[in-house]
């Protein structure tokens, strides 16, 4: 089955079936929910709060698994494919790196001088990359959180991390895009886009980009010819998915989701991800042993209290 999960400026993430656009159910907290992430499978998300609470919630089960509480202002949340870490910036320029499973550690270190604008993680390569306004990229360790590399970057405002095969590029607010090789983390070549204000930007495959701008214009290229196709909206696209056969998905500004031309979710959005739950029987039903060691060990301790260093065990 294929979902829609929204986040707005209020206490809930939202379930939609798609591309019907029925409310499937809703996660409701008690608090304002900051940020979010979804784990490759799509079965786990993890939240924050405006306490600095970190919470992790099972799509299976419909329930949270785990609770940990910092005094820390958590600007963003990012789970690895295994579920089994949790990486946030804080305080601005502070990473917090939460090992999880199967034993539960974390770090907490200054990374930048200051502000961490983009941070993205990369697991195969055991990395996370981060990008600061003090105009330096660090490539970090993803399991010890040690810098590996340091590389100066002279891009003013990095809002964009994106890997594809082996290279990895950082977008700038001035539309600037610059192509790195992963393997020796040495700047290959500028990519030359006509980007005019560029919001959003996904690779829709190994060798396609499309990105969107304030000109009300989807456009996608192919990086082997550029060959160029730009798709004239008339609406303000703030982000863009893909759903299956790569057909595009994208949230307006004014909290629209539309699929092929039409409306399909109208609510109070700033973000969506759309997930597919792959399955023999296509439901959300679907254990796995790995799934069970994982939520067995989460609920072993409901709490972790990072304020004062120690784990409070079945509250």
């Amino acid at each position: 089955m294929e979902y829609i999960i929204t986040h707005g400026n209020n206490n809930k993430l939202q379930i939609w079936q798609f591309p019907l656009g029925k409310l499937y159910y809703s996660i409701n907290h008690d608090t304002v929910i900051l940020s979010y992430n979804i784990s490759y499978d799509n079965r786990i998300i993890v939240f924050s709060d405006y306490y600095g609470n970190i919470y992790i919630y099972s799509l299976i089960l419909k329930q949270k698994l785990k609770q940990i509480k910092t005094n820390l202002f958590l600007i963003q949340l990012k789970i690895t494919n295994k579920v089994d870490r949790i990486i946030s910036v804080v305080n601005k320029n502070d990473i917090l790196n939460i090992c999880l499973f199967p034993k539960f550690k974390y770090y907490l270190d200054n990374k930048h001088k200051s502000i961490i604008t983009e941070y993205e993680i990369l697991e195969s390569n055991n990395i996370y990359i981060t990008c600061s306004l003090d105009n330096k990229i660090k490539i970090s360790n993803l399991e010890n959180n040690q810098t590996i590399k340091e590389i100066s970057n002279f891009q003013p405002y990095v809002s964009k991390i994106l890997f594809n095969q082996n290279k990895f590029y950082t977008l700038s607010l001035d539309d600037e895009i610059k192509e790195w090789c992963l393997k020796k983390y040495k700047f290959n070549k500028y990519l030359y886009l006509d980007l005019d204000s560029m919001i959003d930007i996904k690779f829709k495959n190994n060798n396609t980009i499309m990105y969107c701008n304030n000109n009300q214009e989807i456009i996608q290229k192919k990086l082997i010819n550029n060959e160029t196709k730009c798709l004239l909206i008339k609406k303000n696209p703030e982000q863009l998915e893909f759903c299956k056969k790569n057909k595009l998905i994208y949230l307006d500004n004014n909290g629209k989701i539309y699929y092929q031309g039409k409306v399909i979710i109208i609510s109070d959005i700033i973000k969506f991800n759309y997930i597919i739950i792959k399955n023999k029987n296509l439901n959300l039903n679907i254990f796995d042993q790995f799934f069970f060691d994982l939520v067995n060990f989460l609920l072993d301790f409901k709490v972790c209290n990072l304020n004062k260093h120690n784990i409070i065990k079945n509250i």
